[in-house]
């Protein structure tokens, strides 16, 4: 229940008036001041400004100039409703009317409720796969963590689950680990289905070739397991240190399984979240990006590894919180959540305000919006290149930050020049089928 799906489940409850629970697994789009809607990797915004930017772009694609018929007030004129000004935020206006939802996430975990949230948005517990749906573990992943317990060695996993980090990427990171970490791990590197067969033109390469040969090396001596997959909930407990993309699921079996871990790959929405969560509970050291994971790899596996690590006890502590308030799956405390609120759910209601009068208000108010805030994103990105280049290289930062400046006056022109041609259409069309639901309830009667 996010992005665009909570907008058709607000047109289905406000047009055939059916009281709406939202199921949300994303909650950072909730707009707050605790946090911001998308992490960001290289400086810190400001929250407020994180989320107008976000619900701005949002609100524009959702209403495609290009494609009338794929415009959210496009949808809401054929049924009758009035269309959304610039102003709405379908999570801010489901705060805004105490809409219940549900979210499935632990709230230690998740760092508190916010207090600007509404009295009917509640944290629950994370939900886990269990029971007769999980299978065992394989032989050779026993052999291997049996072999590694028995000659006193810690075991570290690498898996990015369906993020685009390549098969000779991770197989890199797994051999910086064997060969470089001084606490000697053993590596279990999930790859999915990343098959050589599927990507030739890396493979091709002598050094992909040579990775490969490595990788091949410590396979036959025991010290690296490659495998597609394996389920995390009968893994994690075995091991002693999880390298992992920052997923809800994944984070979660991993705090529940008292390991530490760390955060990489391409950190897309709630994984840069997730990453800054797991640093900030101390059961992590800071996220970063897969392609600066080389320089803080080894180093940091070490300090996780290494005996009395503050990482593995943070761990071991927030593990055993999760157990004590979660029993069994988390399916029960969801289940009861969602009972309790539909006694309080109602159909949603347009506030006044929410109301665009003109479709000419809309672009305009809009255009200036999104002016505003790309103005706030040229003083950071100005900031980020003045940080990240080098003095020798000032003259690209320098250019960075003056096209950044030139074109941040480009979007009023876009948004007026797109919304404005459908604003007209959008108008009509919506007194086209008041108009109709009128003669149709005449007849009616």
């Amino acid at each position: 229940f996010g992005f665009t799906v909570a907008n058709m489940a607000m047109i289905l409850s406000e047009s055939l008036q059916i009281p709406m629970i939202g199921f949300l697994l994303q909650p950072t789009g909730i707009p707050s001041k605790q946090y911001p809607s998308v992490v960001p990797l290289d400086w810190a915004m400001k929250p407020e400004t994180a989320h107008k930017w976000n619900y701005r772009i949002k609100l524009f694609f959702e209403n495609n100039p290009i494609d009338n018929t794929a415009m959210l007030n496009s949808m809401r004129a054929n049924r009758g409703l009035s269309p959304f000004s610039h102003r709405v935020n379908n999570l801010t206006l489901m705060m805004k009317q105490n809409v219940p939802l549900v979210i499935p996430i632990n709230e230690t975990a998740f760092g508190g409720r916010p207090d600007d949230w509404n009295e009917h948005a509640v944290l629950t517990d994370f939900i886990f796969l269990r029971n007769g749906a999980v299978p065992n573990l394989k032989p050779k992943f026993m052999k291997i963590i049996l072999d590694a317990h028995a000659n006193r060695e810690p075991v570290v996993v690498l898996c990015f689950s369906s993020m685009p980090v390549g098969r000779i990427r991770i197989l890199e990171m797994c051999l910086m680990i064997l060969n470089q970490c001084e606490m000697k791990p053993r590596v279990i590197g999930l790859i999915g289905n990343r098959a050589m067969a599927e990507i030739p033109s890396e493979a091709q390469t002598a050094k992909s070739i040579k990775i490969e040969e490595e990788a091949a090396e410590h396979v036959s001596t025991g010290r690296l397991l490659i495998e597609g997959g394996a389920p995390f909930s009968k893994l994690f407990p075995l091991v002693d240190f999880v390298l992992m993309h920052g997923g809800l699921g994944t984070t979660a079996e991993c705090l529940l399984a008292g390991v530490p871990c760390m955060v990489s790959g391409v950190l897309l929405l709630d994984q840069r979240f997730w990453g800054r969560r797991v640093f900030e509970l101390g059961v992590a050291p800071e996220p970063v990006h897969i392609n600066e994971l080389e320089k803080v790899i080894v180093k940091n596996v070490d300090v996780a590894l290494s005996p009395g690590s503050s990482y593995a006890a943070k761990a071991e502590e927030i593990a055993k919180l999760l157990k004590s308030k979660n029993v069994g799956t988390g399916v029960n405390i969801n289940v009861r959540a969602v009972v309790d609120l539909a006694e309080k759910a109602r159909p949603v209601l347009v506030h006044r305000e929410s109301i665009t009068k003109k479709g000419s208000r809309f672009a305009r108010e809009l255009a200036k919006d999104l002016s505003a805030v790309a103005k706030d994103e040229v003083v950071a990105a100005s900031g980020l290149a003045a940080k990240k280049v080098k003095s020798s290289a000032r003259p690209i930062a320098r250019s960075i930050h003056d096209r950044l400046q030139r074109n941040s006056h480009l979007i009023p022109g876009l948004v007026k020049t797109t919304v404005l041609h459908n604003g007209y259409e959008l108008r009509e069309k919506f007194k086209y089928n008041v108009k109709q639901r009128a003669l149709k309830r005449e007849h009616e009667s």
